[in-house]
């Protein structure tokens, strides 16, 4: 199964001062809905049998865009073949609302994680903003029952990633479920169209870890390996960052 695609433009300022702001101008940023569901009870890489991903074959990145001919009659500045953006920012039906981004990466609005597993995952993915890799938040939310379209929503809403430059529309989102069944798929994740060089073998590992803690109800250890290992990740994939 292939998750449909989302992503949009938005437009937001960036002050280096404020960069934890996300509720300011529309701009251009656009996410793909790329979610891996991941069960200590699925096979191979921990992810459930028929997702696939952007390096074709294997567990994991789901969401690739798929080339659609444009309505009969349609006039429109894209690449031949190519899906509109969605631009759809709203909460999906029935799913909680989007927590605000507050002092830390982490997003925890009913206290599950300990301060101490926040100030490290923090540290660490502030340290990736700052190096100009990727701007990534790690959200722990019970009842989200459509976490595809939550996580890639939720990104547009903080309006996530740089505005220009090589690392623009750079957002990343990870979506903890605690509540979820394990094999519905606890771990979630949502990748911006400036980060096209990752793909299910990079995060693939990652998912699998990450949730082996959540499915065992340990979501500090959850949240510090996601921020160790995506940090691990990015620096192989794109380098060292900004020097």
């Amino acid at each position: 199964m292939i998750l449909d695609p989302c992503a949009i433009g938005l437009e937001r300022t960036h002050p280096e001062e404020e960069t934890r702001s996300r509720r300011s101008s529309r701009a251009s940023y656009v996410l793909v809905a790329m979610a891996i569901c991941v069960s200590l009870m699925s096979t191979a890489a921990g992810c459930r049998p028929g997702i696939g991903g952007r390096d074709s074959g294997g567990p994991g990145l789901a969401g690739l865009r798929a080339p659609v001919a444009p309505p009969p009659g349609e006039t429109s500045g894209r690449p031949r073949g190519e899906r509109p953006y969605d631009e759809n920012v709203e909460v999906p039906p029935g799913d909680p609302a989007f927590p605000a981004l507050g002092r830390y990466w982490v997003v925890d609005p009913d206290g599950l994680v300990g301060p101490r597993a926040l100030e490290a995952a923090d540290e660490t993915l502030e340290a990736l903003r700052a190096d100009g890799l990727a701007e990534t938040v790690i959200v722990v939310q019970r009842g989200v029952k459509r976490p595809a379209d939550w996580s890639t929503h939720y990104g547009r809403w903080l309006m996530l990633g740089e505005r220009e430059g090589p690392r623009m529309n750079n957002g990343l989102v990870f979506l903890i479920i605690p509540d979820a069944r394990p094999e519905a798929g606890r771990v979630w994740y949502s990748v911006g169209r400036g980060l096209p060089r990752l793909t299910s073998s990079d995060l693939g590992p990652l998912i699998e870890e990450a949730a082996s803690y959540a499915n065992a109800g340990d979501l500090d250890g959850a949240v510090v390996s996601i921020a160790r290992n995506i940090d691990d990740i990015l620096r192989k994939v794109y380098g060292r960052g900004e020097q």
